[in-house]
């Protein structure tokens, strides 16, 4: 083999290694955790209500209709808390054996589902808010 043919090759065979070593590096190597959910308010405070080994009923303490990314830090602080699945969130004055104004579903440390129920409010002081 002449040495502009070994010099080719090597390059080739180099460039390939490069390219292995790079595809392993990204399929093997440590894997950077993803951001649950990014906290851009304050939480409110809140109440649990009840409990089960999955899911949390909780009342939120507010004295006007908050905001979604409240309602999200809330939300992710109480799974942080008490890591349940399901998170119901409940305004003041409003009947908890009825449809939650927000439902939150955590799966794998992420919120998968986050859900603000405005006909929930019927009734309340937030109607209409």
């Amino acid at each position: 083999m002449t040495t502009k043919k070994f010099v080719i090759v090597s390059a080739a065979c180099l460039s390939a290694l490069f390219v292995l070593t790079i595809f392993l590096a990204i399929t093997f190597g440590p894997k950077q955790e993803k951001l649950k959910i990014k906290i851009e308010a304050e939480p409110l405070k809140y109440k649990i209500i009840e409990k089960t080994s999955e899911s949390c009923w909780v009342v939120v303490e507010t004295l006007n209709l908050p905001s979604e990314s409240k309602l999200k830090a809330t939300v992710f602080e109480i799974w942080q808390n008490e890591e349940k699945e399901n998170i119901f969130l409940y305004l003041p004055e409003m009947d908890t054996d009825l449809i939650a104004y927000v439902s939150a579903k955590f799966e794998d440390g992420d919120l998968e589902e986050f859900k603000i129920n405005p006909s929930s409010l019927e009734g309340t002081k937030f109607e209409g808010s």
